[in-house]
């Protein structure tokens, strides 16, 4: 059972990133468009999940259904589960051993899930009170659901909303 174990941010986090949206738009060329950096790894100063998560836009669910073989081949699982609450997404995974190295949602930019990913994202790079009071929330919510990644992403959906709703970015 994968654990909640937060980093301190790590300096290579952007060039992973870098390294492994480039990997993947030549990979997927002509059925992704581009590729942004989401998640707590794209924040700078930002403890976390040692995951980078990575937003790739495709312009509709076949074509990003298109894309398993592809992703499949370079090491990626498809994950379709995870995909029940957005039925515009599709989640994949790349590991080493029990090591979760990357994260790729495919959506389209259109969608709320794509809006809502970047309007956060760039909320906390913005504004170093969200960055202080969700690492705060993180470190907490780490401790309480240690063996719980699914119930970690759920506690934390109240403070996401709540930046959502106060007009940041």
């Amino acid at each position: 059972m994968p654990e909640v174990i937060l980093v301190d941010p790590q300096s290579d986090w952007p060039d992973r990133f870098r390294i492994e949206a480039e990997r993947l738009l030549k990979l997927l060329s002509g059925s992704v468009r581009s590729i942004e950096h989401v998640g707590s790894t794209a924040v700078p100063g930002l403890p976390a999940k040692p995951t980078i998560d990575m937003m790739g836009d495709s312009p509709c669910v076949a074509v990003a259904e298109a894309c398993v073989p592809s992703l499949e081949a370079a090491g990626y699982a498809y994950v379709p589960d995870v995909d029940k609450d957005w039925p515009d997404r599709r989640f994949f995974h790349r590991s080493e051993g029990t090591d979760r190295l990357f994260q790729l949602h495919l959506v389209p930019r259109a969608s709320r899930f794509w809006n809502d990913y970047l309007r956060f994202r760039n909320a906390l790079r913005e504004n170093p009170d969200h960055v202080r009071d969700y690492a705060n929330l993180k470190e907490r919510l780490a401790a309480e659901f240690r063996d719980d990644v699914a119930g970690y992403t759920r506690a934390k959906s109240d403070f996401v909303r709540h930046v959502l709703r106060s007009g940041a970015a």
